[in-house]
């Protein structure tokens, strides 16, 4: 498919960073983000925490494992940092957030993610269904004791104005992505995303070249399928373990990473 000609693009083109690009580094997104310049950005691609108190599919809940997940710290993080993703992202750039699907108290903190992102100067352009299947014969999801089976989770996509954005589709494009969300091993971050449906959305939202920034890094596959689709890219997180997994997905070595 013959892709649109880009304009060229210059505001902000590799400004100097507070954190190093192609790996990832411990902090404080909240710290750090007001540190980038002005239009630095050309995407923000994140799994945020969810705001739902996370617990593992077999109803053991994770202790520690996921900052900033409680149902109140969604008024916290977000005024926060919405606000410096609008002063970083490009007009041409996009803000993606992955969030639970709405059902009961979930959806409620959906609207709160938009409300914050709205009033940062946001327009939510749309969002997406990501089919998270299991791999092989399990289609359905994880498992709950009772009710359908949690098969779905939502992808934001924020834009500085409706239609102004990168888009390296077509017309023709479905709001569902169906990727296996994959098998978590002992030691994995305790909710990896599938780094072909990260390839995927950069692959849409941003050209080879441009700045992927995922304030959230976790185990580094966001940074690692920017890696792979040839954008920069920086990553940060507060734990120092995931800090250590990136790096390590990456061939970053804790010599180059320090």
């Amino acid at each position: 498919m013959k892709r649109e000609p880009r304009r060229q693009r210059t505001i902000g083109e590799h400004l100097p960073l507070p954190i190093p690009e192609g790996r990832a580094t411990v902090g404080d997104a909240v710290q750090i983000l007001p540190e980038f310049p002005d239009l630095s950005v050309d995407l923000i691609l994140c799994d945020p925490p969810y705001f739902v108190e996370y617990q593992s599919h077999r109803g053991a809940q994770v202790t520690g494992a996921i900052d900033n997940d409680g149902k109140a710290d969604v008024h916290v993080l977000m005024p926060a940092l919405a606000p410096e993703f609008k002063r970083v992202v490009k007009p041409d750039g996009a803000v993606i957030l992955f969030q639970a699907f709405g059902d009961g108290e979930r959806s409620e903190i959906v609207g709160h993610v938009c409300r914050y992102l709205r009033e940062a100067g946001f327009f939510v352009e749309h969002s997406y269904a990501w089919w998270k299947h299991a791999p092989g014969k399990n289609r359905l999801g994880m498992g709950r004791k009772k009710g359908p089976r949690n098969a779905v989770d939502q992808i934001l996509v924020a834009v500085n104005a409706p239609g102004e954005y990168v888009w390296n589709r077509g017309q023709n494009v479905a709001n569902v992505l169906e990727f296996d969300r994959g098998t978590r091993r002992a030691g994995d971050h305790p909710t990896p995303k599938p780094v072909p449906l990260l390839e995927e959305l950069i692959d849409r939202y941003s050209d080879q070249g441009d700045l992927v920034l995922d304030p959230f890094c976790g185990g580094g596959s966001t940074l690692k399928a920017a890696q792979k689709k040839k954008r920069r890219f920086c990553g940060v997180d507060l734990c120092e373990e995931w800090v250590a997994m990136s790096n390590k997905r990456l061939g970053v070595s804790e010599a180059k990473a320090a």
